[in-house]
């Protein structure tokens, strides 16, 4: 590996700024004293292989944090959050027409332990504890790095490899722990609009590992009708196989409905809907279906055939009365893949 790397300060899939600054060399031995005494509690799990603490646990309480580049919680229009079993990220839509929308992820925690000195990426990690989460929980690259501050801070680091070049590039953050009341309204907005028990949590009620489990009322997308795979002009014109309803409660179709159990927040805009259906001999079950929301008026549904199916939000206004009053009975439970 080139001895070269590459500074990055940024947040990666948040769309914040990146600044990169070529730099040689190794370590420097302040840096090298600053991170002794971390490395000397570290010294036999890197041995052993062992993680450093117990699955789970972070050197850090559980809480939310802001990222305070802006300077301050009010600032802040990134959060990270920890419960004890999860961390995550939201993040409120940035201004303008073009500006990206609001985001959240809750990632559970699949291991904690030391950077391993057989690592490639060590000397950019130690000091560093690290979190696999289950998309990465064989992989020493892209793992994020948590070390407390104190005062209620934090710094966090991912390190990854670009490609055939070798070099290492790595993005920094800095988080504080925020009350939820100092947070700006607009973040305050967008927590309850994405991750609602944070400000729950933040307002007195315990924060457990059994608080945040990425279960979420509704993900964040209009309730109401979707034309399927066309536009609703088109669905109107032919509700049967393409218009279908979705809440908190169901999700309906001309020939039929399921009953919805719960949604919970896969990260990167996916959720998983639980629900129960009614097969054709009359008998009961459950299952679920993963739906990745696009934007609030748009997402599409993973099926496990590999196929994406696109829903498009279409206003009430713009539904025949008669279906509207047939669709709101559920009485009538029916297949699964109901909106196909």
């Amino acid at each position: 590996m080139s001895s070269c790397h590459f500074r990055i300060s940024r947040t990666g899939i948040f769309g914040l700024a990146v600044v990169a600054v070529a730099a040689c060399g190794s370590q420097s031995p302040a840096h090298d004293s600053a991170n002794a005494a971390t490395l000397a509690t570290q010294s036999a799990a890197n041995a052993t292989g062992a993680p450093a603490a117990a699955a789970g646990a972070l050197p850090i309480e559980q809480g939310i944090y802001g990222n305070v580049e802006g300077g301050s919680c009010a600032r802040a229009s990134l959060v990270f959050f920890y419960d004890g079993a999860n961390y995550g990220y939201v993040k409120q839509a940035e201004p303008g027409a073009n500006g990206a929308g609001a985001y959240s992820e809750v990632n559970p925690i699949h291991r904690v332990g030391a950077p391993s000195r057989d690592s490639d990426f060590y000397d950019y990690y130690r000091g560093y504890t690290l979190v696999w989460n289950a998309e990465n929980a064989d992989s020493d690259e892209d793992i994020l790095g948590i070390k407390a501050e104190g005062d209620g801070r934090f710094a966090s680091i991912q390190v990854s490899q670009a490609g055939a070049s070798g070099r290492v590039m790595f993005s920094e953050e800095a988080y504080r722990k925020c009350a939820f009341a100092q947070l700006s309204p607009q973040m305050q907005a967008t927590i309850r609009a994405e991750q609602p028990q944070l400000a729950g949590a933040a307002t007195g009620q315990a924060s457990t590992a059994s608080h945040i489990q990425g279960s979420v009322g509704f993900p964040p997308m209009e309730k109401g009708y979707y034309a399927i795979q066309t536009n609703c002009a088109a669905a109107v014109a032919d509700p049967y196989l393409t218009l279908m309803y979705i809440d908190e409660k169901r999700q309906s179709a001309a020939d039929g409905s399921t009953e919805t159990l719960g949604f919970r927040n896969l990260g990167h805009g996916r959720y998983e809907r639980s629900y129960r259906a009614v097969d054709p001999s009359g008998k009961s079950y459950t299952d679920s279906q993963v739906m990745t929301v696009r934007s609030r008026t748009s997402f599409t549904v993973e099926y496990d055939d590999g196929e994406h199916v696109a829903h498009t939000y279409c206003p009430t206004t713009q539904i025949p009365r008669a279906e509207r009053m047939e669709w709101g009975d559920l009485s009538s439970i029916g297949t699964h893949r109901s909106s196909r």
